[in-house]
């Protein structure tokens, strides 16, 4: 191959790589932009979450509005006593979420109180995720 080739190869190959670099990074980038360090206080315990808004969570307790966050039940140590079943409609069914009341969560150092966390008895399938968050749990700043 001569030195031309070698230059057209490499002026036809090098746009290409850059493309697909450019992309993949844009998705790393749309992840981590989306996951947030929460803190949840319950019960005077602290536990910390690994969380990710999600923008398809609408879940609202539909008697107080309060919006609701899931987290994997093995994450944290319940009083099944203090268990509240909250209607919800997914896409395709209504059901009962067991949620409960959380003293507040915080995240990136703002305290959110009145939110509820309902209950999942599978873990997500999101690497590293052990909560979801409601699409408004943030007041609406991320938008």
């Amino acid at each position: 191959m001569s030195i031309k080739e070698y230059y057209l190869l490499l002026t036809v190959v090098t746009p290409i790589i850059l493309y697909i670099y450019n992309k993949k990074v844009k998705k790393v980038e749309s992840y981590y932009k989306d996951v947030y360090n929460v803190l949840l206080l319950y019960k005077n315990k602290k536990y910390y979450f690994n969380a990710y808004l999600d923008t398809g969570n609408k879940l609202y307790d539909q008697y107080k509005k309060r919006p609701i966050c899931l987290i994997y039940t093995n994450k944290i140590k319940i009083n099944y006593n203090e268990l509240l079943l909250v209607p919800i409609e997914t896409a395709n069914s209504t059901s009962l979420l067991k949620c409960i009341k959380v003293d507040k969560l915080i995240i990136d150092n703002k305290e959110i109180k009145n939110v509820l966390i309902g209950l999942s008895e599978k873990e997500f399938k999101i690497q590293n995720i052990n909560m979801i968050l409601h699409k408004d749990i943030l007041g609406g700043l991320k938008w």
